[in-house]
This record gives C-alpha cells, structure tokens and sequence, in this order.
C-alpha cells in the first residue's frame, strides 16, 4: 500500500492510493505473451503485413500465423485508387499457411519503383472476420527474388574430366604444364632431330631401294643391232 500527499489549501490531507503487484505482473505477462494480431484486451487485430516487390517481377503480402487464423486475403491496385471492400485487379484467398508459419499472398506483377499499391486485408479466425482496411505501400526498392537466376552475372562453368581441383594429375602437373607454356620453346639440335613421317611414308633416304630388271639382250637382225 503506497501513500501521496495531494497539494491544497490548508492541511495536507493524505491519499491512499492501492495497488496490487500481482496485477501489474499479470498485465505484462498478457502483454509479452499476446500473439502476433492479438490486442492486450483479446480481441485479434490484423497484424501489419510484410511486403515485398521484386525483379525483374513478382510482389509478397505476408502475415504471421496466429491461433485459430483460417483463411487469409489481399485485395489491391497499382496505381489506382481501390474502393473500400472493392475486389481490385490483385485479389486472392489464401486457405494454407507456409512452412514458415506465414500467411502469404504472391503475384507475378511487374513492379518498379515509384509505384503505388491501394490495399485492403482480411483475415478469418475461428469463423470471424477481420479487415484492416485502406491501406497503402509505396515502391521504393526491388529486391532479388532468392527462385530466380541473375542473368547479369555469367554461368559458371563446370571443369571438364581431367581438369581442375579434382583432377587426378594433382597440382603439380598444372604447375609444370604453366611452366612450359610461358618458357619460349627451343628449336632442337641436330642430336635432336627426329625423322618426319610426311603422308604416311619414311624419307627417301631410307625408302627400301627396288630391285629392277636386268635390261633385255640386243637382237641383232640382217647382222645389224636393233
């Protein structure tokens, strides 16, 4: 029990004033330990939604899970004013949370920054309603969608068998193969001159001599040489 004195005229008169610890506890225990959507008083309130634009296209509309929470639904324009409760060119109803514990709304609208979307939300929890309604995001960046391929950036690409770290000829061979690439090649002695093999066939110098006929007998007719 905690006693104030309360300035006036005359005789300060004292004012008691009660309060119970185990309340105060109780209502920051509440407070902590309210889920996402959940006012202090009980009553579920739709939580801010978390949005995201991407590129080259593609936007998310996320809320948290909580209790009881069945059905989930976004409704929006870009661009354009949305009328309150008005279904809107973006407009779904998400049945089934994420793995992530999150309600998510996903479109395959292109986006840039500068743009305006006009929402509303609704959400259904142990078949009752709830909207949060005229509500308004703007565009100021585009973030990389994590399912998609940069293009800007080229492939990488896979070494061949043989090749790379997982070669079996190791490092050092790649270090001797660097090594003679950047030494100037010799032009090789005579002690060093192997023999060519041109089309197939040795050199003269060492192609099998052919043995040929003996040349024919002179005849001789009318006792002249022929």
């Amino acid at each position: 029990m905690l006693a104030c004195h309360a300035a006036g005229r005359g005789r300060p008169r004292p004012r008691l004033i009660t309060c119970t610890v185990g309340a105060l506890a109780a209502l920051a225990l509440l407070l902590l330990c309210a889920p996402a959507g959940v006012a202090a008083d009980g009553e579920y309130e739709v939580p801010d939604p978390i949005i995201k634009a991407f590129s080259p296209k593609g936007l998310s509309v996320s809320i948290p899970d909580s209790e009881g929470v069945e059905l989930f639904a976004f409704h929006g324009n870009v661009n354009r004013e949305l009328g309150e409760r008005e279904a809107g060119e973006m407009s779904m109803d998400i049945r089934k949370k994420s793995k992530e514990g999150l309600w998510t709304y996903q479109s395959q609208r292109k986006l840039k920054v500068g743009d305006v979307i006009n929402y509303w939300l609704y959400v259904q929890r142990f078949g009752r309603g709830y909207e949060r309604l005229g509500q308004t995001f703007y565009v100021t960046e585009l973030a990389r969608d994590p399912g998609k391929v940069d293009e800007s950036e080229p492939p990488k690409r896979t070494p061949k068998s043989g090749q790379g770290q997982g070669s079996s000829r190791g490092s050092g061979w790649r270090e001797l193969a660097d090594k003679e690439d950047k030494e100037p090649a010799l032009e090789p002695t005579f002690e060093s001159r192997q023999i060519i093999v041109i089309e197939g066939r040795p050199p003269a110098a060492y192609r099998p001599q052919q043995s040929r006929p003996p040349p024919p007998p002179p005849s001789y007719e009318g006792g002249r040489r022929k």
